[in-house]
């Protein structure tokens, strides 16, 4: 069995390589259409979306008194001043890995000492020299990397376990987050909301932002919409970013992890099968209100989930 303190920082590490990741991605995604919104929608919008995701706004605006793209731009990825920066995710998935060595392969160790070499050798200058497209591009490659090793190579012990309920975890706390600020965004525009292709663009525009437009293009076949893509990134199973996906393999994994230390189940794995069940039997509606307050719902049972899973397994 794991040393409580080792299996914490091998967990972390999972959700903290999975937010650099997914925030990466969708800075990336949401600065190519900078130059190219509907006219209902303006540059400004799409840079406080970006704050948002990356859990920023606050320090940003302590910062700064405007919205410029290349302050974001900067602030986001490796601002020392904001503590939620990209590449501070990267340097604490490193530090993380060094305390958890024991659990860890060498090799896996090189491959998260080269990826902080990599992203640490970014200055303001050579990140606004070649854009977000090669930050995020070394943050993706890398990130990709260093879970194919993981996938591939290790052992399917605790380990392995922990690492993949982190990745898993943060994976369903930031679709959730992200959908709950679009369907918010949507709700106080109420009736003088959005046209139907302004709509459709938003939502494409957003399963782009997580790596799922080509993906839900050969699923559903039809163009985005509000009801597709909700259902797309909350139910649908065969989409690893999914909740249900997500939230399938979280329950999952707890099962294996019961089982590797000959445990009863216990209210753990109970709590992830009661939010997987709701989350398997919401049907996206006409009322973005609706959708609004299961989205909150579903927020406020992970963040009750993450609480017993630290406490049952990573307490010390």
């Amino acid at each position: 069995m794991m040393l409580s303190r080792s299996a914490k920082k091998i967990y972390w590490m999972g959700r903290d390589l999975e937010w650099a990741e997914f925030v990466a991605l969708y800075s990336r995604v949401q600065y190519e259409n900078l130059m190219d919104l509907p006219a209902r929608q303006s540059k400004e919008d799409l840079l406080e979306d970006i704050l948002h995701v990356a859990d920023a706004q606050e320090n940003y605006f302590y910062a700064h008194s405007q919205l410029k793209a290349e302050d974001v731009l900067t602030f986001i990825c490796i601002e020392e001043a904001n503590p939620n920066s990209v590449l501070a995710y990267v340097d604490r998935v490193r530090e993380l890995a060094r305390g958890a060595r024991d659990g860890l392969s060498l090799e896996l160790w090189e491959y998260i000492n080269r990826f902080y070499h990599t992203m640490n050798s970014y200055s303001t200058e050579r990140l606004h020299r070649e854009g977000i497209q090669g930050f995020a591009g070394a943050i993706e490659s890398n990130s990709c990397r260093i879970k194919g090793y993981i996938h591939n190579n290790m052992l399917r012990n605790e380990a392995w376990m922990l690492f993949s309920l982190g990745m898993y975890m943060e994976r369903a706390f930031l679709i959730t987050r992200t959908l709950l600020h679009q369907m918010q965004a949507i709700a106080t525009q109420g009736s003088s909301g959005q046209s139907g292709s302004d709509e459709s663009y938003r939502f494409a525009l957003l399963l782009g932002s997580i790596g799922g437009y080509e993906m839900f293009k050969q699923g559903y076949q039809k163009n985005a919409s509000r009801k597709l893509a909700l259902d797309f990134l909350v139910s649908n199973n065969e989409f690893p970013k999914s909740v249900v996906h997500t939230l399938t393999s979280i329950h999952t994994i707890l099962k294996d992890l019961h089982a590797s230390r000959q445990e009863q189940e216990s209210a753990l794995q109970s709590t992830s099968h009661t939010i997987l069940s709701q989350c398997q039997a919401f049907t996206p509606g006409n009322e973005a209100a609706t959708t609004v307050d299961f989205l909150k719902k579903t927020l406020a049972n992970l963040h009750a989930l993450s609480g017993q899973l630290e406490q049952t397994y990573l307490k010390f």
